[in-house]
Parts: C-alpha cells; sequence; structure tokens
C-alpha cells in the first residue's frame, strides 16, 4: 500500500510527498524502489522530493526514512 500511495502521487503530478510516518518495518524494495521512481521521474523527469519521518524514538533513522534517496525529518 505504501509503494502504492507513493507511485499514485508522483505519477499525478506531487511536487513534494511528505510522509508523517515512520517505522515501517523492514526494507521492502518495492517501497525504495517507489521512492527512487519519485525522485527520478516525478514532475516530468525534474523530479520529486520526498520525506519521511525519521522515526520518534530518539534512535537510528528508520525504514523508509533510511533509503537514500529520502529525506529524513526528525
Amino acid at each position: 500500500m505504501i509503494a502504492n500511495g507513493i507511485n499514485w502521487a508522483w505519477q499525478n503530478g506531487a511536487d513534494i510527498l511528505s510522509n508523517s510516518y515512520g517505522g515501517g518495518g523492514s526494507y521492502s524494495s518495492t517501497i525504495a524502489n517507489a521512492i527512487t521512481n519519485a525522485v527520478y521521474y516525478g514532475r516530468n523527469g525534474k523530479g520529486s522530493m520526498v520525506l519521511f519521518a525519521s522515526g520518534n524514538d530518539n534512535g537510528s533513522v528508520s525504514f523508509p526514512a533510511s533509503v537514500t534517496n529520502a529525506i529524513a525529518v526528525g
């Protein structure tokens, strides 16, 4: 569902994808690929900005905020 939402957003003109949830569980290549596609192909090839909450437990940055192409917000 997360990947579908990300894909829908960038494919339908979203400039910025602000995701206020963190700790999406273990790594998912489907979600990571959706983030990468948004960053590279959103805004008609200019790229969309993808932000995720970094987590709320004062620990390490959690997935999906830890994906290289995402911007982690704490």
